[in-house]
């Protein structure tokens, strides 16, 4: 049995953050020139030179110029920060990763992975200059184990994939519980039975989400 989900949108805005969505480059140029025509008649001013473009597209080229007004606008096709958070339209931990390793702060750590989900060894290897720093400061070794320094007996710092684990669990308890987003919650409890189907509950889930090339965001949350 086939199941088609729907969940169409053309604009999601917040402040002054605008992000527009559309099938093609096209789709894009059209709503974008409708939109700088409003722009243009209620005396808003807005840079251009600061719009950038995600694709899903694998075999896109590394630049797509979108026609705004009649000026072309190149952009790069790579993951960008929206609202603080590191958007990946590829889905792709890696790039925020790469912008998380320059960044020691658990609680900033925390807001700008919160779509972004991390297995054990990349939450460990993200905290190895927190982990040096506090083992230096407690003047211990640098091969000490790392579950002394996250013992709560005494100074310690948080495992950042505990924290990950509480954040991810409460994501997904809104996903699950708002209204407006349960459809697409829904949708992707049906993705996830198309990666992962199995007669039984496997005893070890992480076993089988490694093959999977490209996870989904429910599919990883498994993993917890």
């Amino acid at each position: 049995m086939c199941m088609i989900h729907e969940y169409k949108t053309s604009l999601v805005g917040y402040l002054d953050d605008t992000t527009w969505f559309g099938s093609s480059s096209e789709q894009i140029n059209e709503k974008l020139s409708i939109a700088n025509l409003f722009y243009s008649f209620t005396n808003i001013k807005i840079n251009v030179d600061e719009y950038k473009v995600l694709t899903n597209i694998s075999k896109r080229n590394k630049t797509v110029t979108l026609n705004i007004n009649g000026l072309p606008h190149e952009a790069l096709n790579q993951g960008e920060r929206i609202l603080g958070l590191y958007i990946n339209a590829s889905n792709r931990s890696q790039p925020t990763l790469k912008k998380g390793k320059q960044i020691i702060v658990i609680p900033k750590l925390e807001y700008i992975f919160q779509h972004t989900i991390l297995n054990w060894k990349q939450c460990q290897q993200l905290m190895v200059p927190l982990k040096k720093l506090f083992k230096n400061r407690l003047i211990l070794l640098v091969n000490t184990p790392d579950n002394v320094i996250y013992n709560h007996i005494f100074q310690n710092i948080n495992n950042f994939y505990d924290i990950q684990v509480k954040a991810q669990l409460n994501s997904l308890g809104a996903l699950f519980n708002t209204l407006i987003l349960r459809q697409l919650a829904i949708q992707k409890i049906h993705n996830v039975g198309k990666e992962i189907w199995y007669p039984t509950i496997p005893y070890n889930i992480k076993k089988y989400t490694k093959k999977i090339r490209k996870p989904t965001y429910l599919t990883k949350s498994l993993e917890f």
